[in-house]
């Protein structure tokens, strides 16, 4: 996973994360049923475009599909019992050690260079998303919290960090 991830300019973050989506598209053991296109949709805001990124649809969802079965012999079939369904139990878990929110350092230059011109609504705002990290954000924080900034990709500083 890990050098296919490399190859498709993955962000790390996005991806953990939205792997509990995945999850949810189906009980655990019927992923064959979704389309690929379906199935990698929930990946979609952590895979890097083309033509930068050299891994297809098809390669995500022949990961995945091998994922989720393996996850479903784990989890003992997609049996769920009275507390709710398989799928559901292991979303929460992944969400639970997956943050929804991570300080990029883009966020964190637009937040002091506000800052700096004496408007302190930006880090007070990255302040609240970053308190409770793996919360849920809102439709309106998503957009602008859990996201990739492409004008900023690659762009050694801001966007990465090695």
């Amino acid at each position: 996973l890990e050098p296919m991830m490399r190859r498709g300019k993955v962000d790390f973050t996005l991806f953990w994360r939205n792997l509990a989506s995945v999850v949810e598209l189906t009980e655990l053991g019927s992923q064959l049923e979704v389309a690929d296109e379906a199935l990698v949709a929930p990946l979609r805001s952590a895979l890097g475009t083309a033509p930068q990124t050299q891994v297809t649809d098809a390669e995500w969802a022949e990961w995945l599909r091998d994922w989720l079965r393996a996850l479903s012999a784990a989890e003992g079939g997609a049996e769920g019992g009275a507390e709710g369904s398989a799928a559901s139990k292991v979303a929460l878990r992944l969400r639970s050690v997956n943050p929804s929110v991570v300080a990029r350092e883009w966020l964190l230059v637009e937040a002091y260079e506000a800052a700096q011109r004496g408007d302190l609504g930006p880090v007070l705002d990255l302040q609240r998303v970053l308190a409770e990290p793996y919360a849920e954000l809102s439709p309106e924080d998503a957009a602008r919290y859990a996201r990739r900034n492409a004008e900023l990709e690659g762009r050694p500083g801001v966007a990465v960090m090695t």
